[in-house]
This record gives structure tokens, C-alpha cells and sequence, in this order.
């Protein structure tokens, strides 16, 4: 990357201060790849950080958030014709899409998604479900696909998975404040087949039924991770595996975490600690060093480990 351009540099340290601050997993992890790409990777989160503030604003109503995702688009249109001033907040990031050749259509699908926060609270089946997981997680993933390198198209359709198993274990993680906001993001169908109501949901009420519909969105999300773990092998691998197994690990950690606190997503928000991040991190690094490849740890062990 031309680090000789100081504007440049300077909105790719900006982009590293955003990432340290709201995605600490993340910021962790990325310490695995070679500087360009994790610079690049700074970049990109960034925008996606910028585009989520917009959606959780309290101070805008849906009419402005919807001229704000238009200004996005605009400002995604500058990114991709080169028209962006040196001083803009994502003057980086017009570099990066430039140099990773990364297609404008994953950003013009990612507003697609905040178009979804923006205006649709609730959905009916799984399979809106996904496509919202889709255009807010997986077409990150893809984005990201492009910086860390593949030796394989396959490996689109497992960044696709892990982006659905990430979202997923969000919406479970954050079932309390989105409920108080009014988003329920948990399928109609799925709280039919369990026989809880979408009032017991906003009451916080916990029986046996809620604990049931727990137990199967973890599954669920499970099951996405398993699939998204085959694509380890097609990532290139200098650091950008290390990386998003790490990823995988921590969120995947959370899970664990809502199960042992007996599926109560109420009483308080669960999360990992600095400390977790940093162990999950320093135990991945040890143990790659170790082991008799230097490769990847097994698919089970990453979900099932602690």
C-alpha cells in the first residue's frame, strides 16, 4: 500500500481507532495478518461501524436514517469512480476496493440490510431471516474474502455461513435490547413451533418453552459455524486462518456462555471479556505453534472448546 500518502495513512489510522474501540474481538485477532491486510480490514469495518450508528441512532427517525442509507450509496458511488476528497472519513477505503479489487455490489448489498434494520422489526420464517443475515454479516465476510485471499471460489459459500452463524449468535445475544427497540428478529415460525408469544418475549418471561426455542436457535447457529469451518483451507494462509478462526472462536464462545447462564439473554448482556479475547487469542497462537502442521485446529474442537 503507498503508506508515502499522508492522508491516506491518516484515514487508515482513524479506521484502526474505530475497530479498537466498537470490534475488540476483532482488533485482537486481526494482529495475526500482514499489515496491509489488516489495515485494509480496519478500513472496512469502519464503514459498516459508520453505517450500523446510523441504524441504532435514537436521535433519527426511519424518514432521516433512509436519507442517510441514500447518502451512503452516494458516498460508495465516490469510493468506486475515485471522486472522494483526501480529507473523507473512507478515503482509505477507496483505496482498498481499489487494491483488492473488491466488487461495489457486496456495499450496495450491504445497504440493502440497513434498509432491512431500518424498516423491518420482525420476520416470519427463517428464511427472511437469512436473507436479512445475508445482506448485514455474510456479504462482509465476502468483502473480506478478497483482502485475505482464497485459493478457491469455495470459499465464498463458507464466508456466507460463517457471516449467518455470527449474525445469529448476535440476534441471541442481543434478544433483550432489541425487544425494547422493538425488533424481533426471532422467526414467527419458530416461536409458533415452541408455543412462545412475541408478548412473553417482550415481558422477558423464561419457562420451559423459551429454553427450548434457546437451545434450537444455538443449534442453528452451530450448524452454520460447522459449514463456514470448511473454509478454512481455501484462505490464504499468512495469517488470515489464524484470524478467522479466532473469530469464529470467540463468537462461537458466546453460545457457551448464554447456555451457561441457563438461556437468560434478560438479566444482563452476555459477552466476552478483554480477558477471554486475549486468552482465545494467546491459546489458538500456542497451540498453532505446536501442533505437527502448524495448520488449523480441528472444526469440532473450535466449537466445542472453552
Amino acid at each position: 500500500m503507498n503508506t508515502k500518502d499522508k492522508a491516506l495513512q491518516l484515514s487508515f489510522n482513524k479506521s484502526k481507532e474505530t475497530t479498537r474501540y466498537y470490534a475488540k474481538s476483532f482488533y485482537f485477532s486481526s494482529f495475526f495478518l500482514p499489515k496491509d491486510k489488516r489495515y485494509a480490514a480496519y478500513s472496512v469495518y469502519d464503514f459498516c461501524r459508520y453505517s450500523d450508528n446510523i441504524i441504532d441512532s435514537s436521535n433519527l427517525s426511519t424518514t432521516e436514517k433512509s436519507k442517510k442509507i441514500l447518502e451512503l450509496r452516494q458516498i460508495i458511488d465516490k469510493i468506486y469512480t475515485g471522486e472522494l476528497e483526501k480529507d473523507d472519513r473512507f478515503y482509505s477505503l477507496s483505496y482498498v476496493v481499489n487494491y483488492y479489487n473488491i466488487p461495489n455490489k457486496y456495499f450496495y448489498d450491504l445497504l440493502i440490510g440497513l434498509e432491512f434494520d431500518n424498516t423491518k422489526v420482525s420476520f416470519e420464517t427463517f428464511s427472511e431471516l437469512r436473507k436479512y443475515c445475508y445482506h448485514v454479516a455474510s456479504i462482509v465476510g465476502l468483502i473480506m474474502t478478497h483482502i485475505f485471499g482464497i485459493t478457491s471460489i469455495e470459499a465464498l459459500k463458507y464466508a456466507e455461513s460463517l457471516g449467518i452463524a455470527m449474525q445469529l449468535t448476535n440476534i441471541l445475544r442481543d434478544i433483550k435490547e432489541d425487544t425494547e427497540m422493538d425488533r424481533y428478529y426471532l422467526p414467527a415460525e419458530d416461536l409458533k413451533r415452541f408455543n412462545y408469544s412475541k408478548e412473553e418475549l417482550k415481558n422477558k418471561i423464561i419457562n420451559n418453552n423459551f429454553i427450548n426455542l434457546m437451545k434450537f436457535q444455538i443449534e442453528r447457529a452451530r450448524s452454520f459455524y460447522q459449514d463456514g469451518l470448511n473454509g478454512f483451507p481455501y484462505l490464504t494462509n499468512d495469517g488470515s486462518r489464524s484470524t478467522v478462526i479466532i473469530m469464529a472462536k470467540t463468537y462461537s464462545s458466546i453460545l457457551n456462555k448464554i447456555e451457561k447462564a441457563n438461556y437468560n439473554v434478560f438479566s444482563k448482556r452476555i459477552y466476552l471479556s478483554t480477558f477471554e479475547k486475549i486468552f482465545y487469542s494467546m491459546n489458538y497462537f500456542i497451540r498453532a505453534a505446536f501442533s505437527k502442521n502448524n495448520n488449523i485446529i480441528s472444526n469440532n474442537k473450535i466449537l466445542e472448546e472453552t
